[in-house]
């Protein structure tokens, strides 16, 4: 049994190796077949460039996933606004995907759609070619998310400031908030194990989730201190029937199921957002909602730029023991070799490092952040400090503090996609550490 076992994986190793030759070969053969189109586009390209002064980016948008969506689209906005020598064209790729109605809107009103097709060819073209070809090329093109580059769209993060104006972002809230209830809102949506599991292609990362009870915690503690917000709790029917099961007061709060229900329709000006940094929370940043992100695992993807949003971060803890040394707590958020932790199980729990959850966190804190995020207003009342080569923004010692260990353990291939830090760090957090 054990021989047979051994000579399966024997097979599938060298099928793997033999698969992976054969990629190989074949990406080296279409280097040679698109050789004379890659000179022929980038002549082109070149006479192009010199009549217009334009960079060309493509960007083929997907329709599968919210998040990318919203984000991807506002980003190339804000760039080609930011950039007047540069000119985006899109695409949306094949298949409907969520076809968001209001994201689809946005978008086609913002760029002049291009065929996929004519898109494809000029990625496949710039993918391909060889390392002299593709150094000249970028001067006049290139996709506007890599995919073969680790920095993908992080690194257009600091164009998303929430105070920025750019067309995406003004057509949007013209849209969006066009005759709507103008009632202030709490609106809870969070990233559960449960939405995601029936997508194949969407891999499970449990250290993202929130648990019931983490969702019950919260709950309790908003609708203790609302008074006259309306409540909504935007998840599936299985969460809320274990709801239901709670010791909890449901009078408060509406139920707005994911699965048929579009988030957008529900956001107003004077909505605050709860969210743990899934793809509305992205979308949120893009439009530049009031937020308050809980239990934010992947601190290297925090959106740092939003203005409008508080964070209460996330702790790290060593051997399940809690430090109160915020030096360390940050210490270890940053202490993955992976430049961007993408797999908690070998980059944190193998090393014994673990994480909190939002029922972890005391209610009062909980309400204190709530009410807090409520009550914000803008930036006129912090101040500003630069720290090794980037700007952020303060309300008081233990926030300066904060965001100076922030970035001085901040990875320097990441430091760059957070030259401006705008984002408001709990005071309940602050207080919580010596």
């Amino acid at each position: 049994m054990l021989k047979i076992t051994f000579n399966r994986i024997l097979v599938f190793l060298r099928l793997k190796k033999f698969f992976k030759e054969l990629i190989s070969i074949f990406e080296e053969f279409s280097k040679i077949i698109l050789f004379f189109p890659s000179i022929l586009f980038l002549f082109i390209l070149r006479n192009n460039y010199n009549k217009g002064k334009k960079k060309i980016f493509s960007l083929r948008l997907t329709r599968r996933y919210f998040g990318h969506l919203a984000i991807e689209s506002a980003m190339a906005s804000s760039f080609q606004s930011a950039n007047n020598n540069s000119k985006i064209i899109t695409s949306f790729k094949p298949g409907i995907g969520i076809n968001n109605q209001y994201l689809n809107t946005i978008h086609e009103s913002t760029f002049k759609i291009s065929h996929d097709f004519f898109l494809i060819f000029l990625n496949l073209i710039y993918y391909n070619s060889t390392t002299f070809i593709k150094k000249r090329l970028k001067k006049y093109f290139e996709p506007f998310i890599d995919k073969n580059n680790f920095e993908r769209e992080i690194k257009y993060v600091d164009y998303l400031e929430t105070s920025l104006v750019f067309p995406w972002r003004t057509l949007s809230k013209e849209i969006i908030f066009h005759k709507k209830n103008f009632s202030r809102n709490i609106i809870l949506a969070l990233r559960t194990s449960h939405f995601n599991s029936k997508k194949i292609d969407v891999s499970s990362q449990p250290w993202r989730d929130v648990s019931n009870k983490d969702i019950y915690k919260l709950l309790n503690a908003t609708s203790e201190i609302a008074e006259n917000e309306k409540i909504y709790i935007f998840t599936n029917k299985k969460v809320w029937q274990a709801l239901k099961t709670m010791d909890i007061d449901l009078k408060k709060i509406l139920f707005i199921d994911e699965s048929k229900n579009d988030i957008l329709k529900h956001i107003n000006e004077d909505t605050l957002l709860i969210n743990n940094g899934n793809g509305i929370g992205a979308a949120a940043y893009a439009l530049g909602i009031k937020t308050l992100y809980l239990h934010h695992t992947v601190w290297q993807f925090w959106h740092t730029c939003h203005s409008n949003a508080f964070a209460y971060p996330c702790e790290y803890i060593y051997l399940n023991k809690r430090s109160k040394d915020l030096k360390e707590i940050i210490k270890l958020a940053f202490s993955s070799k992976s430049i961007i932790p993408y797999n908690f199980e070998k980059d944190f729990y193998s090393r014994n490092i673990f994480h909190n959850c939002i029922a972890d966190i005391k209610k009062e804190s909980l309400q204190n952040s709530i009410i807090e995020s409520l009550k914000f207003s803008s930036l006129k009342k912090r101040k500003s400090h630069n720290y090794l080569g980037i700007q952020f923004y303060y309300k008081n010692l233990k926030e300066k503090k904060f965001w100076e260990l922030f970035i001085k353990n901040t990875p320097s291939e990441l430091r760059k996609f957070h030259k401006k830090i705008t984002l408001n760090i709990s005071t309940e957090f602050l207080n919580s550490y010596d």
